[in-house]
């Protein structure tokens, strides 16, 4: 019999544990990724800030220093920017109250108004003559069902406390949850941060010395690709924000820079800003206009956006780092999409990536590299076959 020192001798054994302990801990993250997503994206941010902190590390800033320094504009730039939209989108708001309703109306109407359900319906019953004839009776037929129905509910909600208070409480369990995430995300952001070198530096140790080589040249490839493409998008998201806003302000659409700025943050999944802008300012131009030609100028901004992002900005922030055809990127969204649902498409580019890095690893090992020729090499031996 072999022993089992032998056994672990055969390649294809080898292989076939390597695959089963990458399929567990695959299945494993998948069953618990609802927990493992704060650290995820914590991990994300402190490999995407740790060059910040470097730098500050470089004019002697202590590391503990660096960090809170690094986290703390961080949060103030992202306050900043929700306080904008929150100004911003108020502002909007009460500039459409004034124009729709006139001060003196505005007064007659009580919060005690608003909460009467009879109230409401009879102010939604005094707009349908206002509608198409062809809609009037669906209409008239839907008040009549809200009569019926809804209000007596809504006035014998005293009946059903109890469901009030369990649903009240599943809210509030959802708010704790979210806020917990938050902070979970914050804190280990921090440490991470704060212990990014050593925590590398460690790994290497532990790293059994005949790797070594091999791991430090594999994740030197793989920092360049994922450093460049998180850096880049992060450029490319401010930069195609800019232009939204330009555009949007141009063309009068309104609410330009919430609109902006969810389209330029929306740029983080390849392909998704375009959409998700369109779909704002077609939401904004309706509200705003209705349906006249807004809505083609919100058509023709997005557009004219994504094809400068497409020709200029994504090719000279992303395309030297990372190297991807955009019919590349679309496949990888495609598929690890299809796989990872939403954090899928989302890291896409970055998964895209450590397949082939993996593969160019592979080939290099491999005795495909001396058997199969390069385009040169071949065109090399043509010529001298013509010879």
């Amino acid at each position: 019999m072999q022993s089992v020192g032998e056994c672990f001798k055969n390649p294809w054994l080898r292989l076939a544990i390597g695959a089963i302990i990458i399929i567990g801990l695959g299945w494993g993250i998948y069953t618990v990724r609802s927990v493992l997503t704060p650290f995820l994206l914590a991990f994300i941010f402190a490999y995407i800030l740790d060059p910040a902190v470097d730098l500050l590390g470089r004019i002697r800033v202590p590391r503990m220093a660096g960090t809170v320094i690094v986290v703390t504009l961080v949060l103030a730039l992202l306050g900043g920017v929700g306080f904008l939209l929150a100004m911003d989108v108020r502002s909007a708001i009460n500039d459409d109250s004034k124009k729709e309703q006139p001060a003196s109306q505005a007064e007659g109407v009580s919060a005690e108004d608003i909460t009467n359900p009879e109230w409401l319906t009879q102010k939604i019953g005094q707009q349908v003559h206002k509608l198409p004839r062809s809609i009037r009776p669906m209409a008239k037929r839907a008040l009549e069902s809200l009569y019926e129905n809804i209000i007596p509910r809504l006035k014998s909600l005293a009946q059903y406390t109890d469901e009030i208070i369990v649903g009240a409480w599943k809210s509030a369990m959802g708010v704790v949850s979210g806020v917990l995430s938050v902070l979970v995300f914050l804190v280990v952001t921090f440490y991470l941060l704060r212990d990014f070198d050593s925590l590398t530096d460690r790994c290497y140790e532990y790293t059994p010395t005949q790797y070594k080589a091999d791991l430090v040249r594999i994740a030197k490839k793989l920092d360049v690709d994922l450093r460049g493409f998180f850096r880049g998008q992060l450029m490319v998201a401010a930069v195609l924000s800019v232009v939204y806003y330009i555009g949007l302000v141009i063309a009068g659409i309104p609410y330009p820079l919430p609109v902006a700025i969810i389209s330029g943050i929306g740029n983080l999944i390849p392909y998704a800003g375009t959409f998700v802008g369109i779909v704002l300012g077609f939401i904004a131009s309706i509200l705003g206009y209705g349906f006249d030609m807004h809505l083609v100028y919100v058509i023709i901004v997005f557009v004219a956006a994504q094809m400068m992002d497409g020709t200029i900005v994504s090719p000279y922030l992303i395309g030297k780092n990372v190297g991807f055809n955009p019919v590349i990127v679309i496949l990888a969204i495609m598929v690890f999409g299809k796989l990872l649902g939403f954090f899928g498409i989302l890291f896409a580019v970055p998964l895209a990536s450590l397949v082939r890095v993996t593969l160019s690893e592979i080939y290099e090992h491999s005795e495909l590299k001396t058997t199969i020729k390069t385009p040169e090499q071949a065109s090399q031996q043509i010529k001298e076959a013509k010879e």
